[in-house]
């Protein structure tokens, strides 16, 4: 058996402290595989935010995802001038900007994919409409009308504000928490694989240099201020947004 040794702060004087943990091969294998499995769990979590955002999107699905993959392309940025007076907002290419974050360019694969498999089942007509919705004309405007797949009867009912405002809340709600939050523990869980017991382990021990954050972001060790050895890892936040 072997021993990691690591550096933890400790002590009201700021010292600090070391500690050690036994590594043996079986130990390290469970955490390999723990990780691995883990990793691999966040990504079915998010190829079933995909699904479930495309069953309520319906029909138009495809088309959505393909529409977020050439936005994800793009930038927002806003233009503020006085010689001469000039302010807009527009979009800038990210060909004109450092290299996107890899969950960035991954992302936008399997929408693609999801785009053309979801075009694909609906020309095929196979595409699966559990929750159905349709404008309608009641002879003094338009009215949405709403039909659940599995209901008996099949006739469409109109929807109430309640029913619409719950498909919208949900149609952004579910990727904007599911994602996000399936994106750090495949970061974790990466970091956790490559280097053991990294979430213990300090910024300038693992070599911060090499790093990528859950979102892009690049890490190096913090300035020597006169010698002093301390300070936090200075977060470089890429310039794609």
């Amino acid at each position: 058996m072997s021993f990691w040794q690591r550096n933890r702060g400790g002590g009201a004087g700021g010292g600090i402290g070391i500690t050690t943990q036994k590594i043996t091969f079986l130990g390290t294998v469970k955490e390999i595989l723990f990780f691995t499995v883990l990793y691999s769990v966040a990504c079915i979590v998010q190829l079933a935010i995909i699904c479930v955002v495309a069953l309520l999107l319906g029909k138009v699905a495809g088309l959505a995802f393909l529409a977020i993959v050439f936005l994800l392309e793009f930038s927002p940025r806003v233009l503020a001038d006085v010689r001469p007076p000039r302010i807009g907002v527009y979009f800038q290419h990210t060909y004109y900007q450092k290299e996107k974050p890899g969950h960035v360019t991954l992302t936008q694969a399997v929408l693609f994919v999801a785009g053309i498999l979801a075009l694909g089942t609906v020309l095929a007509g196979y595409f699966p409409n559990v929750w159905q919705w349709r404008i309608g004309w009641d002879g003094a405007g338009y009215i949405l009308l709403s039909r659940w797949s599995w209901d008996v009867d099949g006739q469409w009912y109109i929807a109430t504000t309640l029913e619409v405002l719950a498909r919208c809340v949900l149609v952004f709600a579910v990727p904007f928490v599911g994602w996000i939050s399936t994106l750090l523990v495949k970061w974790a869980s990466k970091m956790e694989v490559m280097r053991p017991t990294f979430r213990e382990a300090p910024f300038v021990a693992s070599d911060p240099a090499g790093m990528e954050g859950p979102t892009g972001e690049k890490f190096k060790s913090p300035p020597n201020n006169g010698g002093g050895g301390g300070g936090s890892p200075v977060v470089v936040v890429p310039a794609y947004d």
